[in-house]
């Protein structure tokens, strides 16, 4: 890992780790190039050169040209080590979420909804498939002045597009993934299609509104299954939302008006959303806490996890 003003590549100075996984390592950096903050995304290959997911990444990145979804700039290969650039973002809304004792407003729920949507559909239109939604992908763009904001989907190594090198689909299906917002569709089958990164957007919108989930604490997939199979949808999200689960098997782009009039019909405090992403984390705020509940003999796998 590079320590604080490493110069890496000529061109990136080094000013703090952002995130650390068993695959990558994550920078603040000020790139010399083009004058301004950046992600840099590093990945090592193995000890057997094996499969890497970061040249994949770049590459969905950059087909897209979406306020809604994250830029990549560029990508190096040095060595034995994989690197991206890519845009600096601002916090991501599990993050936001864990500093607020109070659930967001409806309308900048029903907002975000719109905006993770709009990047959804961005993807699904180039006949791709995100695969791994979950609130920890969606990060803030704060713009001018802190006066508004975007909400962004980014982190595309699991992506799923159809001319992919097919050691990439055989790596992502090996992968054991966090069950929280696997659609009942991919708890079935190990298979993804676009309806299923709507059911997960689904369950990451009620873990943003709600701080958790019905079965957190469970911690295998049959485990959550048992929950989830037949579990209410509506019972997940406020009412002003439910077009969007009576509508989950539409494209991206057919449910987008339809929140959106929903939307148009309420009152919104833009101030106080931003409010809310970038306030302080309240005061007296106490740590969830979570039972666990495992299988025999399932606890090393699920703290190996590849996705949280």
């Amino acid at each position: 890992m590079y320590q604080p003003n490493t110069v890496v590549l000529n061109r990136f100075t080094i000013q703090e780790r952002l995130a650390f996984g068993a695959f990558s390592v994550v920078y603040r950096a000020f790139d010399d190039h083009i004058q301004k903050d950046i992600c840099l995304k590093q990945e090592k290959l193995d000890e057997e050169g094996g499969q890497t997911m970061i040249e994949h990444e770049f590459h969905v990145a950059k087909s897209f040209d979406s306020p809604f979804l994250c830029k990549s700039y560029d990508f190096f290969l040095i060595d034995n080590n994989k690197f991206v650039s890519m845009e600096l973002l601002d916090d991501n809304l599990i993050n936001i979420r864990r500093k607020r004792k109070n659930p967001p407003s409806v309308p900048m729920l029903i907002n975000i909804a719109i905006q993770t949507l709009k990047g959804l559909a961005v993807m699904h239109q180039k006949n791709m498939i995100h695969s791994d939604i979950k609130p920890s992908n969606f990060a803030v763009r704060l713009n001018m002045n802190q006066s508004s904001y975007d909400i962004v989907l980014f982190d595309f190594g699991l992506s799923q597009k159809d001319d992919e090198d097919p050691q990439i689909t055989e790596y992502r299906n090996k992968l054991v993934r966090n069950p929280r917002y696997l659609s009942i569709h991919t708890h079935l089958t190990n298979q993804w299609t676009q309806t299923d990164d709507i059911y997960s957007l689904i369950y990451s919108l009620s873990d943003f509104c709600n701080d958790g989930l019905p079965w957190d604490g469970r911690t295998t997939n049959n485990l959550v299954f048992e929950i989830k199979n037949n579990y209410d949808l509506k019972l997940l999200l406020p009412p002003e939302l439910h077009v969007l689960i009576e509508n989950v098997e539409q494209p991206a782009n057919i449910i987008i008006p339809k929140l959106e009039t929903v939307l148009n019909s309420m009152a919104r405090n833009l101030e106080e959303e931003i409010h809310y992403i970038i306030d302080p984390k309240d005061p007296d705020l106490k740590p969830k806490k979570i039972k666990y509940i495992f299988e025999k003999g399932s606890k090393e796998k699920f703290t190996n996890q590849h996705s949280a």
